[in-house]
């Protein structure tokens, strides 16, 4: 998965990068780095594609509570 695919990806959840932080667990600022040319692991690959499935209202859900704290 490239930087570019990894952002649209988010874009399509609709998810900030704080929001999919929170969800995956890890930081913003390693989101930040997949977008801009860091190495996107086949496992950081899978999380962010398993977080596109049918209950994607769900993901945002869980990103919107994560990041209102």
């Amino acid at each position: 998965m490239t930087p570019v695919e990894y952002k649209a990806l988010r874009c399509k959840l609709g998810l900030t990068q704080a929001g999919l932080a929170a969800v995956l667990g890890v930081t913003r600022k390693t989101i930040n780095a997949r977008e801009n040319g860091a190495k996107i692991t086949e496992e950081a690959a899978l999380a962010i594609r398993s977080l596109s499935s049918p209950n994607t209202e769900v993901v945002a859900t869980a990103a919107e509570d994560a990041t209102s704290d």
